[in-house]
């Protein structure tokens, strides 16, 4: 039985993928533990959520250029977990938190680092789990509710940043019927670790 090292271990596992060959091509790598800058967290990542892009990509160089990815590199972006080290300067999170976020095409690893206050896009984002949600359920919330959100607010015609409200109950020209909202969504699927 071994015991509990107060050294953390160099290195942690991420599943990568080392050429646009389809989903075959991905491997599960060891890989340095990374470390959190200013800004950042670190997140033992506990689940990850796969969306149909995360698959597509590993076939499509263009659409992995689309978004700056090279050659190798992570696989998933919908992550839960607990924040485990916080870098300089890091407010409202601490070692514990139980955290859900984005962090592109990287979530599925042991660990993964992401910008306390960033976007999915670039350093990644982080978000507190709230109470009663488990991580397996928090891992498909990112992504998922990016596009939910997005959604509504095309619907609505809201400017990109603007927030849907909720405080008046809808009239029938806002209701949204549930064909035109499933064609604006994909599904989820959640790969426990």
């Amino acid at each position: 039985m071994s015991r509990p090292t107060s050294t953390p271990p160099s290195t942690s596992r991420a599943v990568q993928l080392l050429s646009f060959d389809g989903p075959q091509a991905l491997q599960i790598r060891e890989v340095p533990v990374p470390q959190p800058g200013p800004g950042h967290v670190r997140v033992r990542v506990m689940a990850a959520g796969l969306n149909p892009m995360d698959w597509f990509m590993t076939s499509d160089p263009a659409t992995a250029a689309r978004f700056r990815l090279s050659l190798p590199c992570g696989f998933g972006t919908d992550y839960a977990g607990a924040v485990d080290a916080v870098g300089a300067g890091v407010s409202g999170f601490e070692v514990g938190d139980r955290v859900f976020g984005g962090a592109l095409s990287r979530a599925v690893a042991d660990h993964v680092v992401v910008e306390a206050g960033g976007t999915i896009a670039a350093a990644g984002d982080v978000h507190h789990t709230p109470n009663g949600v488990d991580d397996r359920t928090a891992a498909t919330l990112t992504i998922g509710g990016c596009t939910a959100a997005d959604a509504v607010r095309r619907l609505a015609q809201l400017p990109r940043r603007a927030k849907p409200s909720v405080s008046r109950p809808p009239t029938p020209s806002s209701t949204v019927s549930h064909t035109r909202m499933s064609s604006l969504t994909s599904p989820l699927a959640t790969a426990e670790r």
